[in-house]
């Protein structure tokens, strides 16, 4: 993980959950794990970039979700909008 790293764990009740399509195992209490990740000063962040691919794709395997991806992305080709001036 990196010095300064920090592995958080919270449990939370089910029941008191609100957000929609949220999947959630099949349980009274859920455990929501982050990991809070630390490059070093002047280390490559390509190769944090690969150690985050990693972690994701194991994650993965064994059931896990994740709700906000900072692995980078292809671009998508979006077509330009319309002003609506002629």
């Amino acid at each position: 993980m990196g010095p300064g790293s920090v592995i958080l764990i919270y449990p939370f009740l089910q029941s008191k959950v609100a957000t929609r399509f949220l999947a959630l195992p099949d349980s009274e209490i859920t455990y929501l794990f982050s990991l809070l990740r630390t490059t070093p000063p002047l280390a490559d962040p390509r190769d944090q970039v690969q150690r985050n691919r990693a972690i994701y794709d194991d994650l993965r395997l064994i059931g896990g979700k994740y709700s906000a991806n900072p692995l980078p992305l292809q671009k998508k080709q979006h077509p330009p909008e319309k002003s609506g001036i002629t």
